[in-house]
């Protein structure tokens, strides 16, 4: 096999491991606690979700992270928001307003803190806008689901990207989830979406990761040939395995 030859094997190589690498995937942590229907007491432990927090905690890294309990609000406060991470700043656009429902009580509705005093409440749709792009946000959700609400996230890093949350639907009254993503981008924004406006959301305890390491198992190569960079990059090699090709000829 002469030099020539050599070359075009190995361009073809490389071309084939750009359409079979395994592309990186978001990674999900997701954990629920059933409520009891008790509409004025909330959930003595949430060990599910307690459980796919520490697991999401786990997958970050040391430093660049930050936590939003909302206990720096005035009850009763409705964004925009001004959410400080710490290590970041975010603006909270959208409907809802900021509740205090002190432990051991609720609202009166289900609805109560993970931590602390107080809680982001909402019915309808809302965004995060980061001023430093995250590859990681998890949170913790209040009596969602109790109706036929369906949560979902969209976070954007460029293009849209959907993630349903599956949580229970006409569940009973006062359920907590944890719900944690990793993404293998950064993204700048994150919009919560309400499939029904009628189920009243809780969140809390918000958390935000600026960068996160691969996952050991991460594979060396896995640039995706359906984004512009891979398929600039194939492009490339074809043109060069073309002229490997007629130069033999």
């Amino acid at each position: 096999m002469n030099r020539m030859t050599n070359r075009a094997v190995l361009l073809l190589g490389l071309v084939g491991s750009l359409l079979t690498a395994p592309v990186l995937a978001q990674e999900v942590f997701f954990g629920e606690d059933l409520g009891t229907g008790d509409n004025n007491t909330p959930l003595a432990n949430t060990p599910n979700a307690d459980a796919a927090r520490a697991d999401f905690f786990a997958r970050l890294q040391t430093g660049g992270t930050g936590t939003e309990d909302f206990e720096s609000f005035s009850p009763g406060m409705t964004a925009p928001l001004v959410v400080d991470f710490t290590v970041l700043t975010a603006t909270l656009s959208g409907n809802g307003l900021i509740v205090n429902a002190p432990p051991p009580t609720t609202n009166g509705d289900g609805r109560f803190p993970t931590s602390g005093s107080q809680y982001w409440d909402t019915d309808r749709d809302f965004t995060i806008d980061f001023d430093t792009p995250v590859q990681a946000i998890g949170f913790y959700g209040i009596d969602m689901g109790d109706f036929a609400g369906q949560l979902q996230i969209t976070y954007d890093d460029g293009s849209l990207n959907n993630v349903p949350i599956n949580h229970t639907l006409n569940g009973p009254t006062g359920s907590v989830i944890y719900f944690g993503l990793v993404s293998p981008t950064a993204f700048s924004s994150v919009t919560f979406l309400n499939s029904d406006p009628g189920d009243v959301f809780g969140f809390d305890d918000f958390t935000v990761q600026l960068t996160v390491p691969p996952p050991p198992d991460a594979p060396s190569l896995s640039v995706p040939s359906n984004t512009p960079v891979g398929l600039a990059i194939l492009i490339g090699l074809m043109g060069l395995l073309g002229t490997v090709v007629l130069r033999r000829a």
